[in-house]
């Protein structure tokens, strides 16, 4: 019996060592940075990079200038600047800008500078992709908040529904994001495209809660306008298939594959995610009625038109020139 006791508390410990251990060290240390799915914690951030076998100099070198997690050094900075720009073969824009404040700040100690955060100095593409990702994560986490708050004043049914639309809004998102990401294959700002498509089909999702359920409000919409968007719905899918293979037959042999194979696959299955998120629109709006509204067909009809018309538009968006690109 000893033995069980014995085993049972040995186990219960080996347990909480493992939780303890995937707690504190296998949480990205710039999840404490920045808030992301943690409580911001600049002291555990800088202990997190302080002891990475490959740390984000970057980011040490903003919490010494900016006296986050450690006491401000500016000294500190400079160090651990000159020797990162040795390692990367005299830097980039990125450490430039970040060059430009610590040498700014040092000729002025006793001066009094605004906080430097990651995006004033992020100038490179790929950290500029980064930021972009950053900012994404934090208004998902913003809007998921906001999201849960709204569904306590809701009923239980639609309270349900309003969940599977987010999560349906995700998928499209994601499927979205690898479409974009393809269309932009040949090109160096491909993860920034894919990042600005992406944050602007989340601020539609985002104004489409704030409009019909928070203000109750949508245009009513007549049978004919929902199948005249419905036609043109149907044309630019065709368009962008076409387009599609058009930009493979453009593409060199070598880059080909990808996007032969997985681009149709992705349009439609965008369109089938769309389909069903517009669906539970619907099946929301006759729960949560818009304003001046009693009538379901009614309801039905504007609903679709509404999201059939934002999805022509979404389709057609270029995230980097913010004008239609199909």
């Amino acid at each position: 019996m000893k033995k069980v006791v014995i085993m049972i508390t040995s186990a219960c410990v080996l347990i909480t060592v493992i939780i303890f251990i995937a707690i504190n060290y296998c949480i990205p240390c710039e999840n404490y940075y920045f808030g992301i799915g943690v409580n911001q914690d600049y002291k555990k951030a800088f202990d997190c990079y302080n002891r990475s076998k490959d740390p984000d100099y970057i980011a040490l070198i903003l919490m010494y200038l900016n006296g986050e997690g450690t006491a401000k050094d500016l000294k500190k900075a400079d160090d651990l600047l000159t020797y990162f720009k040795a390692d990367q073969a005299g830097g980039n824009q990125t450490t430039w800008q970040l060059e430009k404040h610590v040498k700014e700040q040092l000729a002025n100690p006793k001066g009094k500078f605004a906080r430097v955060d990651y995006g004033d100095i992020a100038f490179t593409t790929d950290d500029m992709t980064h930021w972009m990702k950053i900012q994404q994560k934090l208004q998902e986490q913003h809007d998921k908040k906001d999201l849960e708050n709204l569904k306590k004043n809701l009923n239980y049914k639609a309270a349900k529904i309003l969940g599977e639309i987010d999560k349906q809004n995700y998928i499209i998102k994601e499927l979205e994001g690898e479409r974009v990401d393809m269309e932009w294959i040949d090109g160096t700002l491909r993860g920034a495209a894919t990042g600005s498509y992406e944050e602007y089909l989340q601020d539609n999702h985002r104004d489409r809660i704030m409009e019909m359920v928070v203000k109750h409000k949508l245009k009513k919409a007549s049978r004919d306008e929902l199948q005249n968007y419905e036609k043109k719905l149907d044309k630019l899918y065709k368009k962008v298939l076409v387009d599609g293979e058009q930009m493979c037959a453009d593409l060199r042999p070598d880059m080909q594959g990808e996007i032969k194979q997985d681009y149709a696959p992705t349009v439609l299955a965008a369109r089938n995610a769309w389909i069903k998120y517009r669906d539970k629109w619907v099946e929301l709006l006759k729960i949560v009625k818009p304003e001046g509204m009693n009538d379901e067909e009614t309801i039905e009809i504007s609903v679709k038109t509404l999201l059939t018309k934002e999805r022509i538009e979404e389709i057609k968006f270029d995230p980097m020139s913010n004008q239609p690109a199909h």
